[in-house]
């Protein structure tokens, strides 16, 4: 009780109570804005992922039991794990002022949850019997027109609004529709009719023209048809069958308002094959343009890398070409040192060379000295020698 409370607040102010997933609206929105948002978002890695794996695995046309007697589609969407339902309706939107240029429909105004069927519609039942749907058609001229308010929105009771809601029709498809495919088609449907006219344009008309649209399209393997929509609800919510009014579907208190045979929906089917294919090649040319920014973005880290691989090479050899020319100086300078080592052995030699010829020159002076005194101490010694035989020579 409490989580549907949360998500009916939040609801209230647009916002998520899980994540910002674009492609499940977390209120009404305007099945042109939200096509148009999912093709501006498609680009986007997260949100193309899942709009591929979102699929509408059935969708039901159903009638609520109030007495304005609302039709509108719930789509029972599965992807990712998970399971939701949207609700896909057509409700009156803001006059159109037919002398000035009608505002854009997307622009904000004010819708009405429902088709408030005004008092016209309740004729005694044996005559509205007799009335058709084309005779009823004509009764628009005397009502004012309105912007069709064409709205996609979550559910909050599983697969109805209401759990006295009726169900008349089930589509269950044996190959599931991707979610944005059944949201281009309403909104070519939308398109196709923009203006709300109360006894042809309504929500009945909306309703089972997307209902026949999907049918004749997709080919669905099974098709459950509730002709007054109301046995299953009977038991199943244990409702007095006796006290629930008859109904069917496309009709307001058995007025036929919506005869599905009536509607062609050749062109209908035509204009979406366009619609899908403009819609497929934007969300392509996204994807496209997306994948080139990821390629230039790695592009760019590839280069920076390059870049930096190569300014890192070339600091290396710059530190390398520093090095060797510190072990070029540190060499030079070594050989310097080696060089002055070497001419100072040299002059060490050189001097010790002088030395040696100096001590030598000396040896040969004194040599030649003491030959000199030798010579003269011979002399001498001969002098006395003759001086000896002098006197002797004397004496005698």
């Amino acid at each position: 009780m409490f989580n549907l409370i949360y998500r009916k607040v939040l609801r209230l102010f647009h916002m998520s109570s899980t994540d910002n997933r674009h492609e499940i609206p977390t209120g009404p929105a305007p099945i042109g804005m939200y096509v148009d948002m999912l093709k501006s978002k498609f680009g986007e890695d997260d949100t193309g992922r899942r709009m591929r794996e979102y699929k509408v695995v059935s969708i039901q046309l159903c009638k609520t039991e109030l007495a304005v007697q609302h039709e509108y589609t719930s789509l029972r969407v599965e992807g990712e794990g998970r399971t939701f339902y949207l609700a896909i309706e057509r409700c009156r939107g803001s006059i159109v002022d037919k002398v000035s240029k009608r505002e854009d429909p997307s622009t904000d105004s004010q819708a009405e949850p429902a088709d408030n069927v005004d008092d016209t519609l309740s004729p005694p039942a044996s005559d509205s019997r007799k009335q058709s749907s084309s005779s009823l058609s004509s009764l628009d001229k005397f009502t004012k027109t309105r912007d069709a308010q064409d709205n996609i929105s979550p559910l909050d009771k599983e697969d109805k609004r209401d759990e006295t809601d009726r169900v008349f029709r089930i589509l269950k498809f044996t190959q599931p529709i991707p979610l944005y495919e059944v949201a281009v088609l309403a909104q070519t449907i939308h398109q196709i009719n923009r203006h709300y006219l109360l006894f042809s344009r309504n929500c009945y008309f909306y309703a089972g023209t997307l209902i026949k649209a999907l049918e004749t399209r997709y080919e669905p393997g099974e098709v459950e048809l509730c002709p007054t929509g109301s046995a299953e609800l009977d038991k199943q919510y244990g409702l007095d069958g006796k006290k629930r009014r008859k109904v069917t579907a496309g009709a307001y208190r058995n007025i036929p308002i919506y005869v599905e045979e009536a509607v062609n929906i050749v062109p209908v089917l035509a204009q979406f094959e366009k619609d899908l294919k403009a819609f497929e090649n934007t969300i392509s040319a996204a994807v496209k343009a997306r994948e080139d920014a990821k390629a230039a973005v790695e592009d760019a880290k590839a280069a920076e890398a390059r870049a930096l691989a190569s300014e890192k090479g070339k600091k290396a050899a710059e530190a390398k070409a520093k090095a060797a020319e510190e072990e070029k100086k540190a060499a030079e300078a070594k050989a310097k040192a080696a060089d002055e080592e070497k001419k100072a052995a040299e002059a060490k030699a050189k001097a010790a060379d002088e030395e040696k010829k100096a001590a030598e020159k000396g040896k040969k002076a004194a040599e030649a000295k003491a030959t000199a005194a030798e010579a003269k101490a011979k002399a001498a010694e001969e002098e006395n020698a003759r001086l000896r035989r002098q006197l002797e020579a004397a004496r005698r």
